[in-house]
């Protein structure tokens, strides 16, 4: 699902953090808990349900949006240009020391090390 041209859909375990933590954005992609598979769905909609048979899949980029307007989790991502590598800066200003080659690498570990903070 992740193409050159397509935005990073969250994994299934960010998906159900991101579900038990209050997501209910309205999202083209679920993940049915039976499968696992990540499904396409239009039109859109909250696909968290009560019974935890699906999770809402938002794109990364979403997720990270969500965090920051409804949980107040800010991190970001900051670019050396010199040694061409991506790093993550978290909501305490602590810079990770761990570099990244690509964005959509380093914004995958920063929601991750978002949601760890919650």
């Amino acid at each position: 699902m992740d193409t050159e041209k397509q935005l990073q859909i969250v994994s299934f375990e960010q998906a159900k953090r991101l579900a038990l933590l209050g997501f209910d954005w309205n999202v083209h992609y679920h993940y049915n808990i039976k499968d696992l598979r990540c499904m396409m769905h239009s039109p859109i909609g909250n696909y968290n349900d009560s019974n935890g048979l699906f999770y809402s899949a938002p794109t990364v980029a979403l997720a990270l949006k969500y965090l920051r307007t409804a949980k107040k989790l800010y991190g970001y991502l900051g670019r050396d240009f010199i040694k061409n590598v991506w790093y993550i800066v978290l909501p305490d200003d602590d810079v990770s020391e761990i570099n990244f080659s690509t964005y959509q690498e380093a914004e995958i570990y920063l929601l991750e090390e978002l949601l760890n903070l919650n």
